[in-house]
């Protein structure tokens, strides 16, 4: 995938480290904390989301509940989160592309993906899959753009929502294969999977804890991943760029948040635990078994990621033209 220069310059996390008027509870947590997921139940995120809550609750002692709020390309539950109170009770989990994209999408979305939230952590990343129903006839990439180039139109590629981690890939695989294909939104990742299993629409990029239950089941044929090298859980499952499309590459990242003023202990007590987290024998299993890795980094370094993230992904959607006003 092509590389955009900075966009924007001089922008930095600081901000959303300073200023809070909180002082942390010693013995935090006390009550039960919510994360909002701004994205269908389901769903891959939903899934890494879940497993997250579940750890955090058995090594803190409080119970973490996930709430999905989806709409407006997760802007929606973004927002709600955004105007909660700065305690570390309500965290946001939520992942790129469509969190530093928001923004630039959807008028209604007031947030600032630099300046709004304190980063906590990362906790996963995965391709996703190019995937078509079974009755689709090419089993192979090429095969593909050559249906849908002897067809104009008539293929159709469903998505989670505009600039989306489902949307983005498609479009710069669209544009890179110089395909005519029709794109069909949906509200998340998981309806869009459950209309390519029913054979309604052609194909998907759909991430891997989707993705590759079903892949295994037959019920979608998987035709590229767009992962660096092919991943070990489907091995026969060429790249992208191994299939004629050299550069080819594209990552969701999870992300933990928390509204700007979140005291910093609370930050770095969950940065902690999330790193103990993914380090568990079982974790690493539930991770390798849908081809997803684990990754973590400091807040600091989350911030830096979510700065590239706005750069290169919002220089994207700058150049494709792609802005919605809801």
């Amino acid at each position: 995938m092509r590389r955009w220069p900075m966009a924007i310059a001089g922008l930095a996390m600081a901000c959303a480290f300073a200023g809070g008027s909180l002082a942390a509870d010693p013995a935090w947590p006390t009550q039960t904390v919510r994360i909002i997921f701004p994205a269908t139940a389901g769903s891959t995120g939903d899934a890494r989301t879940r497993m997250l809550a579940d750890r955090l609750s058995a090594r803190l002692g409080q119970r973490f509940v996930v709430e999905n709020r989806p709409g407006a390309g997760t802007t929606i539950g973004t927002m709600g989160v955004m105007g909660a109170k700065p305690d570390g009770y309500t965290l946001l989990s939520t992942f790129t592309p469509a969190y530093p994209v928001g923004p630039l999408l959807y008028k209604g979305a007031s947030y600032d993906p630099l300046k709004s939230f304190v980063p906590i952590s990362m906790f996963s990343s995965g391709p996703p899959f190019l995937v078509v129903h079974p009755s689709v006839p090419a089993n192979t990439l090429r095969e593909f753009v050559q249906l849908a180039k002897q067809k104009p139109g008539s293929v159709t590629m469903g998505h989670g929502g505009i600039g989306g981690a489902n949307h983005l890939p498609a479009e710069l695989f669209r544009r890179a294969a110089g395909l005519d294909v029709l794109f069909v939104p949906y509200k998340g990742e998981t309806p869009a999977m459950a209309d390519v299993i029913g054979g309604q629409i052609t194909g998907m990029f759909a991430y891997t804890a989707l993705a590759v239950p079903h892949i295994q089941a037959g019920k979608v044929k998987a035709l590229a991943v767009a992962s660096r090298a092919r991943i070990a859980t489907l091995p026969n499952v060429p790249t992208v760029a191994e299939s004629g499309y050299p550069g080819f590459e594209f990552h969701g990242i999870m992300l933990l948040l928390a509204p700007a003023g979140t005291p910093r202990s609370i930050v770095d007590l969950l940065n902690r635990e999330i790193r103990v987290i993914l380090n568990e024998p079982e974790v690493r299993a539930f991770y390798a078994s849908s081809g997803a890795e684990p990754v973590s980094g400091t807040p600091e370094e989350t911030a830096d990621l979510i700065r590239r993230e706005f750069e290169i992904n919002g220089g994207i959607v700058k150049e494709l033209g792609l802005s919605l006003d809801e």
